[in-house]
């Protein structure tokens, strides 16, 4: 395909009753979108192969393809485009958005997320026509965490134009899309326009991506100095293999995904903690965090295979992804396990006869029954080393013996706390008449003694 364009007309000589005339109407077609070509990647989603850019370089602005046949007039349909920046280590994309029109006819409104603070679409019937600007952060490969959402051209959030987003990653994607283009649309009615440049940041250290047996972590804001490089950074976890759930417990209460003002009253802060699962990712939980105290409510969360009595057998392990949400002073904190089911709950899932409330839970340890990780309601919770592989082989070999092994093992286990509780009794009563002859001959007095003893908490949120 060449930039220019030759046409020839012959015709024999025209007369009076037969002129030689025509008509020519052209325009020139843009087709520069800057960037390079992005290809996408091997077993994430599939990419728009018309429109999709990566940038690379340390600034530079971007906007909606100027090539009319990507528009409705050109002949096409609908319109999709995928923009990834990249920017290098220890850096962070910072996007503006100068404006935004998505043509006639939308049935959304953008709107602003309760939880999150950040723009939404809220879009109003469900069959209607598509239009949406959306951003999304990039921490971890197949990762992504929506920044923001626009889908009309008259929401109150444009007067604070232009509009300036900040990845927490080191990429950043934009997506444009609009569907049932009119015949009459291009980009002078359905566009975009943005700049963005890289912003040099110090590298967090902390590990974000977690995977093993369990673990624990919390953060407290507002953060240390040498932490806040750290700061809007997601955890990731993801189970070592395709059998395994997943199973997190924090401390706090339960909100609506899509709460009304009324619900986001109900929340003594603004600080959040977003639980995602899936692919694509979309919130799971909402999680208003606890108070300081002593008792605080714990809740246990577990991963979307477990509790759907979906197949877990899929072609990637299942993961979990914690955003903390922090506005204020505050601190958030929660432990996860590793967890697996027993034969006998497989089966009953796979027959969809899976009871929740009495499906046996196996972690990593071999041990089934409520899992429990927390004692005390708060974040002292074990490492996840007796969880590890090396510690699972012999509980694992021990739940493959025989009955009748148990049942004598049972019974000598009760044979020796017996024995042992009689020895006890019996050295306490000679201690005792020992001590009460030795009062007499000391004038008659007896021996007091406080014994102070710790009260077991058990949490009732287990």
């Amino acid at each position: 395909m060449n930039s220019s364009l030759k046409l020839e007309f012959h015709t024999h000589t025209g007369t009076a009753l037969f002129p030689a005339q025509f008509s020519l109407n052209y325009e020139f077609v843009d087709t520069e979108q800057g960037g390079e070509p992005w290809p996408g990647r091997r077993g994430e989603e599939p990419i728009p192969p018309l429109c999709s850019r990566v940038f690379r370089k340390r600034k530079g602005n971007v906007q909606v393809p100027r090539n009319v046949f990507l528009f409705g007039r050109g002949g096409a349909k609908n319109l999709t485009c995928l923009y990834r920046f990249e920017a290098g280590p220890s850096e962070r994309v910072r996007l503006v958005l100068h404006n935004v029109s998505f043509g006639d006819g939308t049935t959304c409104t953008t709107d602003n997320d309760l939880h999150t603070g950040r723009p939404k679409c809220n879009q109003l019937d469900p069959e209607g026509r598509t239009t949406e600007l959306k951003l999304y952060d990039v921490p971890f490969r197949d990762v992504k965490i929506q920044l923001g959402c626009f889908c009309d051209n008259s929401s109150v959030l444009y007067s604070n134009a232009p509009l300036t987003f900040v990845s927490n990653s080191r990429i950043m994607e934009l997506t444009f899309a609009v569907s049932r283009l009119n015949i009459s649309e291009d980009f002078a009615e359905v566009y975009f326009f943005a700049s963005y440049e890289f912003k040099r940041v110090s590298e967090c250290r902390k590990r974000l991506k977690l995977k093993g047996a369990g673990g624990e972590d919390e953060i407290k804001y507002p953060m240390k100095s040498q932490d806040s490089s750290c700061e809007g950074l997601s955890w990731y976890i993801e189970a070592q293999t395709l059998d395994k759930s997943l199973f997190v417990q924090t401390w706090g209460s339960y909100l609506p995904v899509d709460p009304t003002s009324e619900d986001a009253m109900r929340c003594h802060t603004k600080n959040r903690l977003m639980i995602y699962s899936g692919r694509p990712l979309r919130p799971m939980r909402v999680v208003c965090p606890a108070q300081t105290g002593p008792r605080p409510t714990s809740l246990h969360i577990f991963s979307e295979d477990w509790t759907n009595g979906q197949p877990i057998f899929t072609n990637k392990p299942v993961s979990l992804v914690l955003e903390p949400i922090l506005k204020e002073p505050g601190d958030i904190a929660f432990t996860w396990l590793e967890i697996y089911r027993t034969k006998n709950a497989l089966l009953q899932q796979f027959d969809l006869q899976m009871n929740n409330s009495s499906t046996a839970v196996t972690t990593s340890g071999g041990g089934s029954g409520a899992v429990t990780p927390g004692i005390g309601g708060h974040h002292n919770c074990p490492s996840g080393f007796d969880e590890s592989e090396e510690e699972c082989g012999t509980a694992r070999k021990l739940l493959e013996l025989p009955g009748g092994v148990f049942a004598a093992l049972g019974c000598i286990a009760a044979a020796v706390t017996a024995c042992l509780i009689f020895c006890i009794f019996g050295l306490l009563r000679k201690r005792k008449k020992t001590v009460l002859q030795k009062s007499i001959i000391n004038g008659g007095s007896t021996l007091k003694k406080d014994f102070k003893k710790e009260s077991l908490f058990i949490d009732p949120a287990s």
